[in-house]
C-alpha cells in the first residue's frame, strides 16, 4: 500500500442498498432517542461497546463484572483485562470532544485507551507484521516512517469527504488497522473512530452499537480485513460493505426488539406504532425509565441524515 492509494474504494449497488436501507432504519428507530428511555439506553449501549471491542481482542471479562470493574465496584478480573477496561471507558468519555480528524487528538485516544498496555505513547517507530496463530506471516503493515504521512493522508481526506459517514467511517477504520500506527491497539482504536463517526452522524447510534454485531462475525470480520489487505492497493469495497451489514444488523435487532415492523413512511406503507410499554433494553435487559407507561410520541421526527 502506498500513500497515494489511501483511500481505495468502490460504491457499488450493494454498499447503496444498505445505505437506503440503513437510513429507513435510522428513520423508524428516532423516536427512542426522543424519549425517557434514551439516558439508558444510551448507557447500556455503550457498555456493549466498551465490552465487545475488548473481547474481540480476546479479552474474557463478562460484560456484569466488567461495568462493575468501570464502576470500581470491585478489582476483580486479571490485571491486564482490568487496565484494558478501565482504560476504554475513559478512551469513550474523551473521544466526545475530540476532532476526529486531528492526528494530535488520534494520539491523545490512544494514550488514553492503551495506558499502560504499551511500551511508550506514540506512533510506532518500528516495523510489524501480524502472523497467525501457526506463525505464518498474513499481513506486512507499511514501513514505519511512512505511517504519520498515510494517517495525515486518511484524515485529510476523512475530514473533506462528502461521502454518506457510514461510508467515511469504515474506511477511517480499514485504513486505521491496515496503517497499523501503533504499536498495539490499532483494532481498537479504528473501531472506536469508527463507532464515533456513526454515532455524530445520527444519534440512532447511541443505542444501536456496531462492536457487539462485529464481535458477532469475528471471522467474518478477520477474513475480510485479510483479503481487503492482500489487495495491493488494499482496496476496502468489500470491507465497506461488511461494515454497513453490521450496521444495518445492529438497527434491525434494535427495532426487532421493540416491535417495530414496518418501513419508513414515504414509502406508503404504514409505520407501526411502537409497542404500550417497553420494560427494558432489548439486548441487555437494562431497566427503561418509561416500563409501564406510553412511550414518546413519533411526532415531530426529523428527516434521516447522511
Amino acid at each position: 500500500m502506498l500513500i497515494k492509494d489511501i483511500p481505495t474504494f468502490d460504491i457499488g449497488p450493494q454498499a447503496s442498498e444498505l445505505l437506503d436501507r440503513t437510513d429507513e432504519l435510522c428513520e423508524m428507530c428516532r423516536p427512542l432517542i426522543n424519549g425517557p428511555c434514551s439516558m439508558s439506553m444510551a448507557d447500556a449501549a455503550r457498555m456493549e461497546s466498551i465490552h465487545a471491542t475488548l473481547a474481540i481482542e480476546g479479552n474474557s471479562m463478562d460484560m456484569s463484572v466488567m461495568r462493575d470493574v468501570i464502576s470500581r465496584v470491585t478489582d476483580e478480573g486479571p490485571f491486564d483485562e482490568v487496565v484494558e477496561a478501565r482504560n476504554a471507558a475513559r478512551a469513550f468519555d474523551e473521544i466526545e470532544d475530540a476532532d476526529l480528524w486531528d492526528v494530535d487528538d488520534l494520539l491523545r485516544i490512544h494514550d488514553t485507551l492503551m495506558f499502560g498496555c504499551v511500551e511508550k505513547p506514540g506512533f510506532r517507530d518500528h516495523d510489524v507484521c501480524i502472523a497467525d496463530r501457526d506463525d505464518n506471516i498474513i499481513y506486512v503493515a507499511p514501513h514505519f516512517d511512512i505511517v504519520e504521512p498515510m494517517v495525515v493522508k486518511l484524515f485529510d481526506w476523512c475530514g473533506s469527504s462528502e461521502l454518506p459517514a457510514p461510508v467515511i467511517g469504515a474506511v477511517a477504520h480499514f485504513y486505521l488497522e491496515s496503517i497499523h500506527p501503533f504499536p498495539d491497539g490499532n483494532g481498537r482504536i479504528g473501531r472506536l473512530w469508527h463507532s464515533v463517526v456513526l454515532r455524530r452522524f445520527d444519534k440512532v447510534f447511541d443505542i444501536a452499537p456496531m462492536e457487539p454485531e462485529i464481535l458477532g462475525r469475528r471471522q467474518d470480520y478477520y477474513d475480510v480485513l485479510s483479503r481487503c489487505q492482500k489487495d495491493d492497493a488494499q482496496d476496502c469495497t468489500l470491507f465497506i460493505e461488511f461494515c454497513l451489514d453490521t450496521c444495518v444488523s445492529s438497527l434491525e435487532r434494535l427495532a426487532d426488539g421493540i416491535g417495530i415492523r414496518a418501513t419508513v413512511p414515504d414509502s406508503g406503507t404504514p409505520v407501526s406504532p411502537l409497542p404500550d410499554e417497553v420494560s427494558s433494553h432489548p439486548r441487555t435487559g437494562t431497566p427503561m425509565p418509561w416500563a409501564g407507561r406510553r412511550p414518546p410520541s413519533r411526532s415531530g421526527i426529523p428527516p434521516c441524515r447522511r
